[in-house]
């Protein structure tokens, strides 16, 4: 789990195409995106660019063999929280249970972001239930 903020006063880089290390990468935007101008996700398909909306609340999940990347941030800052699978299936990420590992994480983000776990509940069970194949 990683929370990120870029601020285009401090970075105004973008991020290259690119794949992931983890198998599923889930990214919630944590602000509208009125109060940024650039940093926008786009996916490279074999029907070309696509440029996916981040209202905040809402989510992207893709695979690790999915490209993309993220334009040049030029004004705001933009934030967003990063859920990564890098475990093998079925292996929770400290060798425990599952259940345990995503118990212990909810009871952190309870701490850390209180006004987006109404949503993050319901995410992680659809990241949960879903396979490689229907993302």
């Amino acid at each position: 789990v990683s929370v990120a903020d870029d601020d285009a006063n401090i970075s105004g880089r973008l991020v290259p195409f690119h794949t992931d290390y983890s198998r599923r990468t889930m990214q919630i935007p944590l602000n509208e995106e009125n109060d940024y101008d650039g940093g926008v996700v786009v996916f490279a398909t074999r029907d070309g660019f696509v440029y996916a909306p981040r209202p905040a609340g809402s989510y992207s999940v893709h695979t690790h063999p999915i490209v993309h990347g993220v334009t040049a941030l030029t004004k705001g800052t933009r934030y967003s929280l990063f859920l990564c699978n890098t475990t093998e299936e079925g292996k929770g990420q400290f060798g425990g249970d599952r259940s345990t590992v995503r118990e212990d994480l909810i009871a952190y983000l309870r701490q850390v972001v209180p006004s987006e776990l109404a949503f993050l509940g319901p995410a992680l069970s659809f990241l949960d239930g879903s396979s490689d194949d229907e993302l």
